[in-house]
């Protein structure tokens, strides 16, 4: 399975002095020990990375370690662009994220943003939103990914770690 974390976690995975940095612990350990990935690209996520430079270079060790995988800058930001004129929100600034999910099959997302949680069931639950990702996008069966938030949220770390179950982010 692979994982996609959103800004507003960068600095608990890459600063081991951060206040919430133990919180997410659980989720670095099952990606180094298992075969998850973490997942990612597009140009907004990029720009993102340049402004934060300790998680990436915590994604270049994760790479050397063959624990990351890069989606298609395009094609990511293709789909971001289509989801962002269809589902619109005072507080809706991730649709990146969502199409990287989209894309990867990804189906779990580091977040603390109740914005990206809230996009995100607008996304897989709305008729809008279903809509727009079935007919729109062309993606059939989307599934809606858990979101990891803490410690609280580790049983998303374990009842869907099979192999089988991974997008294709986990198997190149």
């Amino acid at each position: 399975m692979c994982v996609v974390v959103d800004t507003d976690t960068f600095t608990y995975f890459s600063n081991h002095h951060s206040s919430r940095h133990e919180e997410f612990q659980p989720v670095i350990e099952w990606v180094r020990n298992g075969n998850s990935k973490f997942v990612y690209g597009g140009t907004t996520y990029g720009d993102q990375l340049l402004r934060h430079k300790g998680f990436s270079d915590f994604l270049q060790e994760m790479w050397r370690d063959g624990k990351t995988s890069v989606v298609n800058r395009q094609e990511v930001d293709q789909i971001e662009s289509v989801i962002r004129q269809q589902i619109t929100g005072p507080r809706y600034n991730d649709h990146h994220i969502v199409a990287i999910v989209l894309i990867s099959r990804c189906k779990l997302v580091c977040s603390i943003d109740s914005g990206l949680r809230n996009l995100i069931d607008a996304c897989y639950s709305s008729s809008s939103g279903r809509s727009t990702i079935k007919r729109q996008l062309g993606i059939r069966k989307p599934r809606k990914p858990s979101i990891y938030s803490g410690r609280g949220s580790a049983s998303t770390l374990s009842h869907r770690t099979s192999s089988s179950n991974c997008g294709p982010c986990c198997h190149t």
